[in-house]
C-alpha cells in the first residue's frame, strides 16, 4: 500500500480564533498484493487518485474536517465518496 497527499490552507476571511481554515488537496495512492482467498477486497494494484476542497476546524474538541471530493482516476468497481468528516488527529 501506499499514498502521497498534497494539500494547501487558506485562510477563508472568518476570524482567526474561530480556528476555520479552508483546503484545497489531492490524493494518490493504491493497494498492491491483496490475499483474494481471505478478503472480499479486489485491487488490480493500479493508481487511484481524487481531488477535493474542504474546511477544517480547530475545535476545543480536537481538529475537524468536512470534505466534499472526486475521484479523478478509478476502477469501475471502486466504491466512491463524495462527502466525508472526520474528527481527531493521526498520531
Amino acid at each position: 500500500m501506499y499514498k502521497g497527499t498534497l494539500e494547501l490552507g487558506f485562510p477563508i476571511g472568518l476570524p482567526n480564533e474561530l480556528g476555520i481554515k479552508g483546503r484545497v488537496f489531492s490524493i494518490a495512492g493504491s493497494l498492491t498484493e491483496v490475499d483474494n482467498a481471505a478478503s472480499t477486497v479486489s485491487d488490480t494494484g493500479s493508481l487511484r487518485v481524487s481531488m477535493g476542497a474542504g474546511l477544517s476546524w480547530a475545535s476545543p474538541f480536537g481538529p475537524v474536517r468536512i470534505d466534499i471530493t472526486k475521484a479523478v482516476v478509478k476502477e469501475s468497481f471502486d466504491d466512491t465518496e463524495i462527502l466525508s468528516f472526520g474528527f481527531g488527529s493521526v498520531f
